[in-house]
């Protein structure tokens, strides 16, 4: 099972997160080791939704997009130039 999916569109990418995986993330408590047993599917999308919607340049998105450009620029990747300081 791919965990999530990510596709590229003409102005953006769109990511596909499985419920089950949320779900088994909630069970799992693998970073936090807070666990709980998800009750109600629907609300719990809702919850992640309005998340996702609520980020600013200083949340968990953009902690992980800023991680993911750093690897990036130290991994040399080709479609990018260093800006040298």
């Amino acid at each position: 099972m791919q965990l999530v999916e990510a596709v590229i569109r003409k102005d953006g990418i769109q990511l596909t997160i499985p419920t089950d995986y949320l779900k088994r993330q909630f069970f799992a408590g693998v970073t936090t080791n807070d666990r709980a047993i998800i009750t109600d599917e629907n609300d719990m999308l809702h919850y992640f939704c309005k998340q996702f919607e609520n980020f600013d340049d200083d949340a968990k998105f953009g902690r992980f997009i800023d991680s993911v450009c750093s690897e990036a620029i130290n991994n040399g990747e080709t479609f990018l130039e260093p800006v040298e300081e």
